[in-house]
């Protein structure tokens, strides 16, 4: 059966041409502009590269704030499986559990956007309220008797292999508001797809239960202040786990040329962001250091991947060594996030361990390496 996605491109792409996409894009935005609360249930459909399928409702309620340059309203917002709620208020977000009666808390704008990762915050579809026509690079219209299907085209991101990237919002012509949307792209040449559909719209509801300013949970819940990852921290010191793995030529590499060198292991996955984000500092450290008894390999876990890994280590002429991980190798090195970055002395003793790239590598390889 094909996904619900693939259904919608099918249909809305046969369909008459509808009036000019910009007389569309103003008479939403104009629509929106008259909004000041609207409350709804989401259903979000992920297909990922990998070809997972995620499929979740939750509900949503919002405040129209014009002067939020973050996302143009203020909301509160629940995914319907899970115990998390979250909450926006123009200010810095919550995101509480419910059942362990704890909040974490955002404060740095430029990181208010990673609410919308939470489990509450998936449900949160922004183009109702305020409709995202940035960065595309060309528009076309569609309709049927009730809709008007607005489809954005974007430039293609060689530096994260992304290619095809579209978005088609779907609009009711009695509200003129985006109830539907589908955002589609390629990592090499593989789709993820998120497929966004709006019901039980109430707009302007002056009986909406919602008060950002209203934060009664502080009395009753306990901020849960991030800690450092104990497990990880308790690697440091201690020798590392010896291993042997099939590189991605096709040969294999022992842990038994580690003797006498710093080794710097990198986990990643093709389709993690920073992970790519950072291999050329990875691969910039390797050629700096290769002549001074420093050796790095990259490592996934992910076989399924493994030709798209490939295809990207290829067209990013990345030249330290890739390896092809196994369960084990995640058991001793505790993977439970990408990336992982293991840095191992010349004794073979763990010196420092950390999940994201840290400028603290650099200065300890370069520390290491002339010891």
């Amino acid at each position: 059966m094909k996904p619900i996605f693939n259904l919608l491109f099918t249909f809305v792409f046969l369909i008459s041409k509808a009036q000019k996409p910009e007389d569309i894009i103003n008479s939403v935005m104009q629509a929106q502009k008259n909004l000041r609360t609207v409350s709804y249930t989401t259903q979000r459909i992920d297909t990922f590269t990998t070809g997972d399928i995620w499929d979740h409702t939750g509900k949503v309620k919002t405040i129209k704030d014009d002067a939020d340059k973050e996302f143009g309203f203020e909301f509160w917002a629940k995914r319907d499986d899970m115990n998390n709620e979250v909450l926006y208020d123009g200010m810095m977000t919550y995101d509480m559990q419910t059942e362990k009666k704890t909040y974490r808390t955002i404060v740095e704008r430029e990181y208010l956007f990673h609410v919308l990762g939470a489990p509450g915050g998936q449900m949160v579809f922004k183009d109702l309220v305020r409709l995202d026509t940035s960065n595309a690079k060309g528009f076309e219209a569609k309709e049927t008797a009730d809709k008007y299907f607005l489809r954005m085209r974007y430039a293609d991101n060689a530096e994260y292999n992304i290619t095809n990237k579209f978005k088609v919002v779907t609009i009711d012509k009695k509200t003129m508001l985006p109830v539907e949307m589908t955002d589609h792209l390629e990592v090499l040449g593989k789709p993820q797809t998120s497929h966004f559909i709006i019901k039980g719209i109430q707009i302007n509801d002056a009986n909406m239960n919602f008060d950002p300013t209203d934060k009664n949970f502080l009395q009753a819940y306990q901020q849960e202040v991030p800690k450092p990852n104990k497990t990880l921290l308790g690697m440091l010191g201690k020798p590392f786990s010896a291993f042997s793995l099939q590189a991605f030529n096709g040969g294999t590499v022992s842990s038994d040329a580690f003797k006498g060198k710093v080794v710097l292991l990198d986990f990643w996955e093709v389709w993690c962001g920073p992970c790519i984000a950072s291999m050329p500092k990875v691969q910039k450290l390797y050629e700096q250091y290769k002549d001074k008894n420093f050796l790095a390999y990259g490592i996934i876990n992910e076989t399924t991947q493994l030709q798209s890994s490939k295809l990207l280590v290829e067209k990013k002429k990345l030249v330290f060594p890739m390896l092809i991980g196994n369960e084990k190798i995640k058991q001793d090195y505790h993977l439970n996030a990408v990336p992982l970055y293991v840095l191992i002395d010349k004794q073979g003793n763990i010196s420092l361990v950390h999940e994201g790239y840290t400028n603290e590598l650099e200065k300890a390889i370069a520390k290491l390496v002339d010891e």
